[in-house]
């Protein structure tokens, strides 16, 4: 039986699906973790670019509170140093010691804030504990400074305590906390509160999806010129998510945003210059704007022009070339990457063919959740590639894919199911799932689900919806769809 599966190597050149999903971000964007719903920082900075960042942030606060020696810079460890001779003198711990063991007491956060320059030393404290700079690393430390100035009314500190609950870093995961938490920071003016209450609702993070309330969030936050408030409304504006879709309007945000340096944004301007999306296609000013954020260490900008020099869009065609800005950014866990990489590797493309290594990456971006990958990988379970026979294996991914959406995955299982391949045999699933990936528009779905009708598989017969599922297929370049047509 061949599911008719169609390689992922030989689809149409396309860049759509590659802008950068609204992602959870801390407050002081020091910490560099995997995407989605992890800490991200979205500077791209390095790690020194980030402790000079944060002495100069430190200094600002101690500066304030008590006077430094201009003879001596002020360090990281420094800093570490003079915040808590400022945090005990002030006398600012809420939590107690009984038994020699301290304790934390559940936060009651003030509605009239009651901010003092403590708060802002005891949250840079924690920034310091989460980063591990001139300390040792110490989640629960930072979570609980993160607490004591959030219980001070200190908005930077509730938006970083948030994201704490978000990912469970340092303390017990709870959503719902999160979202209340960037509330409190976010009707106080905290810009990334007002972002991060747009991911919340926008994914439905601790409460109900709400494409419309994201919306309002990112726009609060663009207003007052947050760069990554005007990326995500870029994102919204591209996919209609709480707005009509607009590309127009999705590359003017990408532009605002990249000006300010959100380098997200600046690759999806460089993807809106290279297909023509809200303005004049130009592949050299995308290549040029995807070098830009690449050269940040951007892993979605690595891949863009892998994919640039496979396919010589704006520069010279370069198989080698290509393979080495995927193994850029495979190197970082891009899954994407690490699917096209596979694909060198299985097909010899820029690199030696060796299909074991193919197969690796395959299954180490089918883990990361890229569809693509887990379809092709799913193939060579069932074709038994390198050894790798495994039905059930293949079954698996298939409904991992499908779970994801992919109408790909759906029709291949739609086709296990009808003849038996891995599961056992039901026309009735596999009439279900045929007529689920037809409804994502997928041709092949539209004509075999036109063929359930015309036969009965599953279904009682009626030629005329058999006619108008050809049709939709053949209309959409489906061959077979076009030859049966022929026949009928």
């Amino acid at each position: 039986m061949n599911v008719n599966f169609k390689s992922p190597n030989v689809l149409p050149f396309a860049r759509q699906e590659f802008l950068s999903k609204t992602q959870i971000i801390s407050y002081s964007r020091l910490t560099q973790t995997p995407p989605l719903p992890d800490l991200v920082d979205s500077s791209g900075a390095s790690v020194d670019a980030l402790a000079l960042e944060i002495t100069s942030l430190t200094m600002n606060l101690l500066s304030e509170i008590k006077p430094l020696s201009t003879t001596s810079p002020l360090t990281p460890k420094k800093a570490v140093q003079l915040i808590p001779d400022i945090h005990f003198q002030n006398g600012c711990y809420l939590y107690g010691n009984e038994g020699g063991q301290n304790f934390i007491k559940e936060p009651l956060i003030p509605k009239k804030p009651q901010i003092t320059k403590d708060a802002a030393a005891i949250h840079a404290l924690g920034v310091f504990y989460q980063n591990g700079y001139g300390v040792a690393k110490n989640e629960k430390e930072a979570a609980r400074l993160f607490q004591e100035a959030a219980c001070l009314g200190f908005a930077p500190a509730q938006c970083d305590l948030a994201v704490c609950y978000q990912i469970g870093f340092g303390v017990k995961k709870d959503l719902v906390k999160a979202l209340n938490l960037f509330k409190l920071a976010a009707e106080q003016g905290c810009t990334t509160a007002m972002v991060n209450l747009g991911v919340c609702y926008e994914n439905g993070y601790g409460v109900d999806k709400n494409f419309k309330e994201a919306v309002k969030h990112y726009r609060q936050a663009a207003d007052k010129g947050d760069a990554i408030a005007l990326c995500n409304l870029g994102v919204c504006y591209e996919n209609g998510y709480g707005v009509d879709k607009d590309l127009e309007k999705a590359e003017s945000h990408y532009e605002q945003a990249a000006r300010k340096g959100e380098i997200r944004a600046i690759c999806s301007l460089g993807i809106c210059y290279e297909n023509g999306y809200g303005v004049k296609k130009n592949p050299r000013e995308a290549i040029r704007l995807f070098r830009i954020a690449a050269k940040l260490g951007y892993a979605n900008a690595e891949c863009c022009l892998g994919l640039c020099y496979e396919y010589g869009e704006g520069v010279t065609k370069n198989l080698t070339t290509a393979a080495k800005f995927y193994k850029l950014a495979a190197d970082k866990g891009d899954a994407r990457a690490l699917f096209y990489l596979g694909l060198c590797y299985e097909h010899g493309q820029g690199v030696t063919t060796n299909l074991n290594e193919a197969l690796s990456l395959y299954r180490q971006a089918a883990d990361r959740g890229y569809t693509k990958a887990q379809l092709l990988l799913a193939l060579h379970c069932e074709k038994g590639s390198c050894g790798q026979h495994n039905l059930t294996e293949a079954i698996k991914l298939y409904r991992q894919a499908a779970a994801e959406g992919s109408a790909e995955a759906l029709c291949n299982l739609a086709v296990c199911y009808e003849y038996g391949v891995g599961v056992e045999e039901d026309i009735v699933e596999a009439f279900n799932h045929y007529k689920a990936a037809a409804e994502k528009k997928l041709p092949r779905g539209q004509y075999y689900l036109g063929l359930c009708y015309e036969k009965g598989i599953g279904i009682a017969k009626d030629l005329k919806v058999a006619l108008e599922l050809f049709q939709k297929a053949a209309n959409q370049g489906f061959q077979e769809a076009i030859d049966h047509l022929k026949k009928l």
